[in-house]
């Protein structure tokens, strides 16, 4: 029998128009959204999302761009487990500050 990864879940709801671009160098992702609208980025691109679903690949950039006042919730479900330790993310606004 072959070992399977085990994936993992995690709900987020935000109201914020902080920098939320980041990067999981090691897991892909699975986005549902389940409240609200926003502009979510991946890779290049940066598209208007709603209720449904999108894939990120792993070691891709990306994140909701939440509009201030807004509300935004989803549920992403990453493979294999994903623990949300601080080693698992790159934050684009941590490599801003190093550049600066």
């Amino acid at each position: 029998m072959k070992p399977f990864a085990i994936p993992s879940a995690v709900v987020e709801s935000l109201e914020t128009d902080e920098d939320t671009l980041h990067t999981q160098p090691n897991h892909d992702e699975i986005v549902m959204v389940v409240e609200g609208e926003a502009d979510f980025r991946v890779g290049e691109e940066t598209q208007r999302v709603g209720a449904g679903d999108l894939f990120i690949p792993r070691n891709t950039v990306h994140g909701p761009i939440v509009a201030n006042g807004k509300r935004f919730a989803a549920i992403s479900v990453f493979a294999p487990y994903f623990d949300r330790s601080p080693e698992n993310f790159e934050w684009e606004r941590d490599k801003t500050e190093e550049r600066a």
